[in-house]
């Protein structure tokens, strides 16, 4: 609270309470990780799809400015349903492993075939103004909705990468892969380049979720450089797909780098591991 002896004489109090409130919606979501309220998720249900996910057919004598306030208010609804179904999966997609009797950890197929399953279904239950393609077949859609259905097909691939992220890792320290840990090891590989794709979409029209998506960018690909060092995986990572996902990785930071300190020493970072990892970005 040192700020206040910087506020200028006429507008103290206006300024000491602008600086006060913003300073406490920080800390509400500062806090919100270790609040508990994740203790609840199994208790609180999540909404009805067939009834939220309906889509209302407007009656002839209905005015024009009623439709579209209705459709804009039902679509804040699917999409915030959305999320929040997302955002439950998301809690749980590391969980694809199994603890052994003498407590170390193992990469469990069977755990993240149904953590996939889940995923997919999700995504089969979109409402049309929602839905999306993978990022390599994506053309374009209308500017209405670009920007949510660009949010949510970066957090499925996000979902995916983590899915499939524990048996990178266990590859990583073993240094030998059987055939289900190449099958899920190249999945990681394949969800990442569509998640760089989706994500250097997403960034620049996402604004409200631009640190997310910042964040998200940075960790996954740095992931994916540790797994491109490992030989056993040699022959499992798709180098085209991956390499363009790092180049646009690189790019997403690059074009951000003055905008904070943090972003720019991401960019060196993230920058300086791609050229150590010898990939032929694209």
């Amino acid at each position: 609270m040192g700020c206040h002896s910087e506020l200028g004489t006429n507008n103290d109090t206006t300024e000491a309470s602008i600086f006060h409130n913003c300073f406490c919606e920080i800390r509400v979501q500062l806090d919100l990780v270790d609040s508990g309220i994740w203790s609840m998720a199994s208790y609180t249900p999540s909404l009805a799809i067939s009834t939220t996910w309906t889509w209302n057919q407007p009656r002839h004598f209905e005015s024009h400015n009623s439709i579209d306030s209705t459709s804009d208010s039902d679509s804040d609804l699917y999409y915030f349903s959305a999320e929040i179904a997302m955002r439950k999966m998301l809690r749980c997609c590391t969980w694809s492993i199994s603890t052994l009797s003498q407590g170390s950890h193992v990469y469990a197929p069977i755990v993240a075939a149904e953590l996939e399953r889940q995923v997919d279904e999700w995504l089969r239950m979109l409402p049309e103004p929602l839905s999306f393609v993978s990022s390599s077949s994506y053309i374009g859609t209308s500017w209405r909705n670009s920007a949510r259905s660009e949010f949510l097909r970066t957090q499925y691939y996000a979902f995916k990468a983590s899915i499939y992220w524990p048996a990178v890792y266990e590859a990583v320290n073993a240094r030998e892969v059987n055939d289900d840990l190449r099958l899920h090891c190249s999945k990681f590989f394949t969800s990442y380049a569509e998640f760089s794709a989706s994500a250097a979409a997403a960034v620049t029209i996402c604004k409200p979720n631009v640190w997310t998506l910042y964040a998200s960018v940075f960790t996954i690909s740095m992931a994916t450089l540790v797994a491109l060092e490992e030989p056993c995986l040699s022959e499992v990572a798709v180098l085209p797909g991956v390499a363009r996902g790092l180049g646009l990785a690189v790019e997403i930071f690059a074009n951000v780098a003055d905008v904070s300190l943090s972003l720019g020493e991401m960019s060196v970072i993230l920058n300086d591991r791609v050229l150590q990892s010898n990939v032929s970005v694209i």
